[in-house]
């Protein structure tokens, strides 16, 4: 909601497309969780042992029905508020499936993309939602959601190489060692910082917008020297706590819709 009235200058009092906005991604966001928790479990024994499956809190069956119920639930209120709407989600829906089920084993790098291409969508979603359209003014915001997708995903690929190794997954790190993937997850980076004023030098959104992320992009900067200096598994590990930086776009976009 505050990226429509960020970039589409959308009401902010309509609740009920709020509450339906938030169900969606939220429900989508969840099963996401729960079908990569599922195809993950084997990894996650030897590098997250105490996530849900492989601790025994959740059985990979009930995994499947959860994701199943809340995909199923999230593309349904899609519909409901228009069709386009709805393919978004669908599309959504395909991307966090095929992920780590196909993806995941085939190409890390494609599947990093992909997940990149995931995010994405929810910028795109925006509009449908807001406007039943799609345009320039949400496809600006993509190119930085692909970028900052790609290093998310690699930067959590680096951590659970362990684990990647002996599920056979082609992870970069665990196909090309951990250096080339430190070096994917500082291109990312970079590119993510040029990206990220893709919206502000189209006119879309504010000066206000731009100030805060370029707070975020010296954040940036300073994971990718040390990322530069120390490419290992544990720095990397000590550096999670960056994923912070990310709360930034959303607060960069308050500032955009109100300053």
């Amino acid at each position: 909601m505050v990226f429509g009235r960020a970039v589409y200058n959308a009401p902010l009092y309509n609740i009920p497309l709020l509450i339906a906005a938030f169900s969606i991604i939220a429900l989508t966001s969840a099963g996401g969780c729960a079908i990569n928790d599922y195809f993950d479990r084997e990894a996650d024994a030897i590098s997250k042992p105490h996530r849900p499956i492989p601790a025994g809190n959740i059985s990979p069956a009930a995994a499947l029905e959860y994701a199943a119920v809340t995909f199923v639930i999230g593309a349904a209120l899609a519909l409901y508020i228009n069709f386009l709407a709805f393919v978004i989600v669908v599309f959504e829906i395909l991307f966090l499936v095929t992920y780590p089920s196909v993806l995941k084993r085939l190409s890390g790098l494609l599947a990093n993309f992909f997940m990149g291409v995931a995010s994405g969508l929810i910028a795109v979603f925006g509009e449908a939602l807001f406007l039943g359209h799609v345009s320039y003014l949400s496809l600006a915001f993509v190119p930085m959601a692909i970028a900052g997708g790609m290093q998310c995903n690699t930067f959590t690929d680096i951590v659970t190489v362990e684990g990647d190794v002996k599920a056979r997954y082609t992870t970069v790190a665990a196909t090309r060692g951990v250096r080339d993937a430190v070096a994917i997850v500082v291109a990312a980076s970079l590119l993510g910082i040029i990206f990220g004023y893709i919206p502000y030098v189209l006119g879309i959104v504010s000066i206000a917008y731009a100030i805060v992320i370029t707070v975020s992009a010296f954040g940036w900067l300073y994971v990718v020297q040390s990322l530069i200096r120390k490419p290992t598994v544990a720095n990397v590990r000590s550096l999670m706590w960056a994923a912070a930086f990310m709360a930034l776009v959303p607060i960069a976009l308050l500032a955009g819709a109100f300053l």
